[in-house]
């Protein structure tokens, strides 16, 4: 369905769904008497029979909770990965020689794949030493 988070259009009925969950209560309620109950709509409706609106207490409470602790995953993560990079700098730890990542017109998702088992060291690079080019005849 066509349209954003507050109203969609269906082309199946031709009717514009509306979503109650992103409208305030008195916008619910003004939207309903306006269409004299002849509407369609998306709700959430919790386990005590209440409808979830937008501006819910309940439902901002939740939203909250929620992005506080994607902000906190967030900062632990950073911090996990800062402390990692700071303990390798503290020891004087060398950088691993990485091999070129595939690039150019005909590279494949097996390249990259090839590539990624080289950096995680579960493939060997290929020799420079093999002398064979492109077009050459291999004995």
């Amino acid at each position: 369905m066509k349209g954003d988070d507050r109203v969609r259009f269906c082309a199946l009925c031709s009717k514009h769904v509306y979503s109650i969950s992103s409208l305030t209560t008195a916008e619910a309620s003004e939207l309903i008497q306006q269409a004299e109950g002849h509407l369609c709509v998306r709700l959430y409706r919790r386990k005590d029979g209440t409808v979830l609106t937008g501006d819910c207490p309940v439902g901002l409470r939740y939203a909250l909770r929620r992005r506080l602790i994607r902000l906190a995953t967030c900062g632990i993560l950073l911090a996990a990965a800062l402390r990692s990079g700071v303990w390798v700098y503290v020891l004087g730890a060398d950088r691993p020689d990485l091999p070129p990542a595939p690039s150019g017109p005909g590279v494949t998702y097996s390249d990259w794949a090839d590539w990624a088992a080289m950096v995680g060291g579960l493939k060997d690079p290929p020799s420079p030493s093999c002398g064979t080019l492109m077009g050459d005849v291999a004995y």
